[in-house]
């Protein structure tokens, strides 16, 4: 109405690769994370990896007030989250540790928490994978498709072509058919048919991605992926929309060059 921005009251913990999702009632859950070293500085892999957190923080927009909520069992941060149909927020994977002699080992978490606005608590339940900085889809089915990430072992960190899917009506997680490339940093979303799109993401490692341009759909009825005519850039830590209800449209991310994008490309599903 005004074309202004507005400076909210800051949270409480400083954060960064944290998830936020709106609330039933407006309010908004801001949960993980990571903290960064001692003076708030993500410089390296360790500065990420070990100061994940569990807790959160849930924001009132009509009193401009921040609330603790409640804890996460474990730390967690490049997770990713979705709202379900039953307005539980799914909460999934990230980066974690644990702490073995007062030292804290960092690893990829296949952790899920599962938030429940009526009672302010969450639920735990595990993912197939242990996995990071994926792609998540809640499709039409209510189902939803976690596909790629960052993970393995703190020795043997890469991208992963595993894709699984989760259930609410077993609450349980069940394999799908693997992607034909290995990416984190990609991003899936529900298309309007009931399918879902995997679209981009990076090979490679951390230190290093390599954007590719592979587009993948899933389809949930037959439980098969298929590799789809790819985008016309190469893009990883994108983001993509279903624009005017028959088009994906995808915009900016890093090139395989090392560069950010600043191009659009929209795909026609009619």
């Amino acid at each position: 109405a005004t074309d202004t921005w507005t400076a909210a009251t800051p949270m409480a913990q400083f954060r960064a690769g944290c998830t936020a999702n709106v609330l039933p009632d407006g309010r908004v859950l801001v949960a993980g994370g990571t903290k960064g070293n001692s003076s708030r500085l993500l410089y390296n892999v360790d500065d990420i990896m070990t100061t994940s957190l569990r807790t959160t923080e849930i924001y009132n927009p009509a009193t401009d007030t921040w609330t603790t909520g409640p804890n996460m069992s474990a730390p967690k941060a490049g997770g990713v989250s979705v709202e379900l149909d039953n307005g539980e927020i799914m909460i999934a994977g990230g980066i974690t540790y644990s702490t073995i002699f007062g030292i804290k080992i960092p690893d990829f978490s296949d952790d899920v928490q599962f938030y429940n606005p009526a009672t302010n608590s969450f639920r735990t339940r595990n993912m197939i994978n242990k996995r990071a900085l994926f792609g998540i889809a809640k499709m039409n089915n209510g189902k939803v498709l976690l596909s790629g990430g960052a993970g393995g072992d703190i020795f043997t960190i890469g991208p992963l072509v595993k894709q699984e899917v989760y259930n609410p009506a077993s609450d349980s997680f069940s394999g799908a058919p693997p992607l034909t490339r290995a990416v984190a940093f990609s991003t899936s979303i529900p298309l309007p048919d009931g399918k879902a799109a995997v679209l981009g993401g990076a090979r490679g490692d951390l230190d290093n991605p390599i954007p590719v341009e592979n587009v993948w759909v899933y389809d949930p009825v037959t439980n098969s992926s298929i590799e789809m005519t790819s985008m016309n850039y190469t893009r990883g830590g994108h983001v993509a929309v279903c624009t005017g209800g028959h088009n994906i449209t995808v915009f900016c991310g890093e090139s395989d060059s090392g560069g950010a994008e600043a191009t659009t490309e929209s795909y026609s599903l009619q």
